[in-house]
């Protein structure tokens, strides 16, 4: 029941609409969609991706999650560090696999 409600919820999304169908919006390697990890949302606040302000504990927030999982989710004073934090992250996660869905994209494109 649960997937038939998902299902139905992506159906109706205006967002995913526009995305389905557009292979390039849909970059899938090793299980990870890097268009999403690397998409600035229309309603992101502090103009850089992951990072947003908690007005509960009036504190910055830097998120990734990669795999399914939050690899990275870490308050801060600072937006700057709050930045540092999500660049180190996108780094570690998310280059390597943009590295290697541009290689195989590559080796695809000549053949």
């Amino acid at each position: 029941m649960r997937s038939e409600i998902s299902r139905s919820n992506i159906k109706a999304n205006n967002q995913t609409k526009k995305y389905m169908g557009n292979p390039k919006k849909f970059q899938l390697i090793n299980r990870t969609n890097l268009v999403a990890s690397t998409l600035k949302r229309s309603n992101n606040k502090s103009g850089v991706i992951g990072v947003s302000w908690d007005k509960t504990a009036q504190k910055w927030v830097a998120r990734l999650y990669f795999q399914g999982h939050l690899v990275l989710n870490r308050v801060y004073v600072h937006m700057e560090d709050a930045i540092a934090a999500r660049k180190a992250a996108e780094k570690r996660y998310i280059v390597p696999l943009q590295k290697q869905y541009n290689q195989t994209h590559q080796k695809n494109q000549l053949n």
